[in-house]
């Protein structure tokens, strides 16, 4: 479903493999079509499974069709059904021509035979060569067998199948159904023998003490190694806050003290346990490739943990610094294919429009106070001007003390600098943060204020840069869609079946759109978001935002 969309994302993110689950009756649908843009993104590699085989109208033949065209990925069965609807009683083993039967009350009691009877027998053979020569086409050793019309046994399809699936130009269909548990085990037996070790699944980090543009490490999967491991999936529950974590490298025991790469924090692990559906098994330690809960209060979602070598918003609830923690791409616009829609008033506090300055002013400020003592003056000239943020460190905002000879005591400039500060965190026209500004010796709050209207102050909002993806049948609406929110069309790409738009969007007219594309699209459409950057609001809106501020302050007095 649409609603789950993050989860299978985040899932697919620490997947070696994947089982891609479609319906005998209604085969490849508009979220099945989601899902298998989320495989491809995160290079994952899958089988499928026809499930619901026991249901009136299945047809796995027809499905496989559907796979094939609709996803456009080479595919064929890997198993013929035995019987139909409500006579499915199990499956025929095309690759080693064996019948599976599952008999008991839950089908847990799994029989194979060799006998296959004549009433299948033809369909067997006639869908084994199909599974052949779909093999044939994507896997070069198994094409020259093919060619050369030698035999092909048992082991040289199970190799090309492997092969092939892992490098994702394939998927062996099974078939079964789950509710009766037919058909169950030898999909887990095809998991086994056609999905990637995580020997042989390539996985790379980023070494936190390099620069950003520092090539990617690469993982061993080695129990040895040191401790890498990601965070990607927070549960509140009954046994409090819980954690699925992937390791990747090394080994993480029971008491141990990690470091957080996207804090900078160190965390303990008090507790570790391995997850049995909703029981928990205490262990003391796990090597790489286990999912597992450390409980620990001190971790949220996707956070990259390794071994160590040495305030929000007040508009914040409780609730929803849960939520955040639970789901942080949904508690940041930056973050892509966000799948549940934020409010208003939460985006505004995430990623809030910013004042800037379009012109140098110079100012001349004179400090005058009396309190009843020998009293405060002052007088300090210089200047503001618009600056644009530096290529390393990213800061927009800076602070040039051009003070000469001593005419203004040293121990007076940090107070000065403190002002500016102050004065950068609510701007004069709307109230918002400033940025992208340049103050030579300005003095506190008074010196700021004084010039800040004189240099015409603008306010950003942010841009999103916005990437739709959707069936070439709905380009026309969907692109009008981004026209009527003022988005400015950066490319489009038009393939066989879909197309790609990418667009700039202000963050403020993309309220609504998630459930304008699907209604758009039949379901079909997806789209991502993430920060680009702040460009001028346009200018009614300045007028309004202005007026609001003004009027607010009026209500304090």
């Amino acid at each position: 479903h649409v609603d789950f969309t993050i989860e299978v994302e985040r899932a697919l993110r620490v997947l070696d493999g994947a089982v891609l689950v479609l319906c005998a009756f209604s085969g490849v649908q508009s979220q099945t079509i989601t899902v298998d843009r989320q495989m491809r993104r995160y290079n994952v590699p899958r089988i499928s499974f026809i499930n619901k085989m026991d249901r009136a109208g299945a047809n796995p033949y027809r499905i496989v069709n559907q796979i094939r065209q609709k996803l456009r990925m080479p595919a064929a069965l890997a198993q013929v059904p035995n019987g139909t609807e409500d006579e499915f009683k199990g499956v025929f083993d095309l690759v080693r021509m064996k019948a599976i039967y599952n008999k008991g009350i839950k089908g847990e009691e799994v029989t194979e035979t060799d006998e296959i009877p004549a009433s299948v027998m033809e369909t067997a053979q006639e869908k084994r060569a199909e599974l052949i020569k779909q093999l044939a086409e994507v896997d070069d050793e198994l094409a020259e067998l093919f060619l050369e019309e030698a035999e092909i046994n048992v082991k040289d399809i199970v190799e090309a199948m492997r092969r092939a699936t892992i490098a994702r130009k394939f998927t062996p269909v099974f078939i079964g159904s789950a509710i009766k548990n037919t058909g169950v085990q030898p999909l887990l037996d095809g998991v086994c023998a056609y999905l990637p070790t995580p020997s042989e699944a390539e996985v790379k980090a980023i070494d936190v003490s390099k620069p950003a543009n520092a090539p990617l490490v690469p993982l061993s999967p080695a129990a040895e190694a040191p401790l890498v491991g990601l965070a990607f999936k927070l549960e509140e529950g009954r046994f409090g806050q819980l954690t699925y974590m992937r390791v990747y490298q090394g080994t993480l025991r029971k008491g141990a003290i990690v470091y957080n790469a996207r804090t900078g924090k160190k965390v303990k692990v008090p507790r570790l346990v391995r997850m049995h559906s909703n029981n928990m098994e205490d262990v003391a330690e796990i090597g790489p490739d286990l999912h597992v809960r450390p409980r620990t209060r001190r971790l949220s979602g996707h956070q990259t943990l390794i071994k160590p070598t040495g305030n929000e918003a007040p508009n914040f609830s409780r609730a929803l610094n849960r939520f955040q923690k639970e789901d942080p791409p949904s508690a940041s616009t930056s973050t892509p294919r966000a799948a549940r829609p934020l409010s208003r008033e939460w985006a505004n506090s995430i990623s809030k429009s910013t004042e800037t300055i379009t012109q140098r002013a110079d100012f001349a400020y004179r400090h005058k106070k009396q309190t009843g003592g020998a009293g405060q003056f002052g007088r300090l000239s210089g200047f503001i001007e618009p600056i644009e943020a530096d290529e390393e460190t990213g800061d927009n905002v800076a602070f040039e003390n051009w003070v000469t000879g001593g005419n203004i005591p040293a121990g007076y400039i940090p107070a000065v600098k403190k002002g500016f500060r102050d004065a950068l965190e609510k701007g004069s026209l709307a109230g918002c943060p400033v940025s992208g500004i340049r103050m030579i010796l300005q003095a506190a709050i008074g010196a700021f204020r004084e010039c800040y209207m004189k240099a015409r102050p603008c306010i950003l909002g942010p841009i999103m840069s916005v990437e739709i993806v959707a069936p070439t049948e709905f380009q026309g609406d969907v692109t009008g869609s981004v026209n009527q929110r003022r988005g400015t069309i950066i490319d489009t790409d038009v393939r066989e079946d879909e197309f790609t738009v990418q667009a700039d969007v202000s963050l403020s007219d993309m309220f609504g759109f998630s459930s304008q594309l699907r209604g758009l699209t039949q379901g079909k459409g997806e789209f991502s978001m993430e920060y680009e950057t702040h460009q001028p609001v346009l200018p009614h809106i300045q007028q309004e935002m202005a007026a609001e501020y003004q009027r607010k302050l009026q209500q304090k007095k």
